[in-house]
């Protein structure tokens, strides 16, 4: 009952859950993960890692966690962006600093997003054989399902395995132009520089003056040089429930 609590607190006030954990049970699920598996005896070196994927890569090496807890990290943030399924913290992470880290070979894992995609669905209708189709909503269907109007997102300031880049691909409807910019910032320094740079990229999808829906790591985020469009700013984490709010907003005014 008490985590179910926290699952209804995480949504209700716009939270990540282990935010919410923390406050409501004192101890988050990552916690809850290391007390179950050391209780039950396994090894510290196979859990360890994986009770450390909301930590920062800071406290991963200070930990022991290298060399697999920001692959876990990583992974767990392009699960939740590609919309395989719902822990009930559907929440977009940024993803910069795990990136640098492990330095992926980008291009490979893009290409292989989408075979992840139709493997996982696989296995869900393998599990849902012996269950109720309720059980495992598709759940990029449902998040499309509450958008007022197709998106097609230009996607600026992230790299391609971003978290923020995964999900707009994956929602977008890409047989559509533009009709949403997507910034990815650091700081709101940057700003300028990425606007000219948007300005570009809209140039050459033969588009102008997109609704902006801009995200920031640092804090909340100065949007007044954008004077030329409609535009709403979302802090990461941020959860995906928020996100498909703010993308309505945007492109239905």
């Amino acid at each position: 009952e008490q985590y179910a609590y926290a699952l209804e607190c995480a949504a209700e006030h716009d939270a990540t859950l282990e935010t919410i954990e923390r406050q409501v049970l004192s101890i988050d699920h990552c916690g809850m993960l290391t007390r179950a598996l050391t209780k039950w005896g396994f090894s510290r070196e196979l859990f360890l890692p994986l009770s450390l994927h909301h930590a920062t890569l800071e406290r991963m090496k200070a930990g022991g966690g290298l060399p697999a807890a920001p692959i876990i990290a990583l992974a767990d943030r392009l699960a939740a962006a590609m919309l395989l399924g719902d822990s009930g913290n559907a929440v977009l992470y940024d993803a910069r600093e795990l990136l640098t880290h492990i330095d992926p070979p980008e291009g490979e894992l893009i290409a292989s997003l989408p075979q992840i995609a139709q493997e996982t669905d696989s296995l869900k209708l393998t599990m849902a054989a012996h269950a109720s189709a309720s059980d495992w909503p598709d759940q990029l269907q449902r998040r499309r399902g509450a958008l007022k109007s197709p998106v097609n997102a230009l996607v600026v300031g992230a790299a391609s395995l971003h978290p923020i880049c995964v999900f707009f691909e994956r929602i977008s409807d890409r047989a559509g132009v533009p009709n949403l910019a997507v910034l990815a910032v650091r700081r709101s320094a940057d700003v300028p520089d990425l606007l000219r740079l948007l300005g570009e990229r809209e140039r050459a999808a033969e588009a102008s003056s997109l609704p902006l829906l801009a995200f920031s790591t640092a804090g909340d985020l100065d949007l007044s040089a954008v004077t030329d469009r409609r535009a709403a700013a979302l802090r990461l984490p941020a959860r995906i429930d928020r996100v498909l709010s703010a993308c309505n907003a945007l492109i239905s005014e």
